[in-house]
């Protein structure tokens, strides 16, 4: 409980003025705070830990704490100049796609399905990159790919994705306002623009 509340107090002193997302995890009181930064750009913060997916350099990264990881789905994002203002000495920074699950701390890495499979406290979070997802195992939380190159019809994208919460992302400003949750699944449609 008093984990949750310094969380509660800290998360607004490092996302002002930003929207954020706040997962549960299998551990009482540890979360996994969830930032959109910009199209396919987003951050993951656990346990202290800090995660950058696609940093694309576009999107306004001021205020928010320097990578312990920075994950690329596709290469061409990967560009040092894309990254150079969130990275710190020891930063990670996976440009190829992992040819086997790998472990950083308390983090558990997998490529899966054009994207990443991130494992933190017994929660699966999926990005998906800029592909469409194809066959997936379930997860708890997915970000799915909802431009037109990924989603021809981005409600039965949604529907097939097994998660229990997806954010559409990759939208190219696509209007997905059609979305619905249904009981099994939540849609959570956020700034990414």
């Amino acid at each position: 409980m008093q984990k949750r509340f310094i969380l509660a107090l800290l998360v607004p002193l490092l996302c002002v003025a930003r929207s954020f997302d706040v997962i549960s995890t299998n551990t009482s009181g540890v979360e996994v705070v969830i930032v959109p930064i910009h199209h396919g750009s987003l951050m993951l913060q656990f346990q202290g830990k800090v995660i950058y997916v696609d940093p694309d350099g576009k999107g306004n990264t001021s205020g928010l704490p320097k990578a312990d990881l920075i994950f690329f789905t596709a290469g061409e994002k990967d560009t040092p100049a894309n990254y150079a203002a969130l990275r710190k000495p020891e930063t990670v920074v996976v440009t190829a796609p992992l040819a086997e699950k790998k472990t950083y701390g308390a983090i558990t890495a997998e490529r899966a399905a054009g994207g990443y499979i991130f494992t933190m406290a017994g929660r699966r979070f999926y990005v998906s990159g800029n592909a469409a997802p194809a066959k997936l195992e379930p997860v708890d939380v997915a970000f799915v790919c909802m431009s037109v190159k990924c989603a021809a019809n981005a409600p039965a994208v949604s529907n097939t994705v097994p998660a229990k919460v997806v954010f559409p992302y990759r939208t190219g400003n696509r209007n997905l306002q059609g979305l619905k949750s249904t009981p099994a699944k939540e849609i959570r449609l956020r700034n990414w623009y």
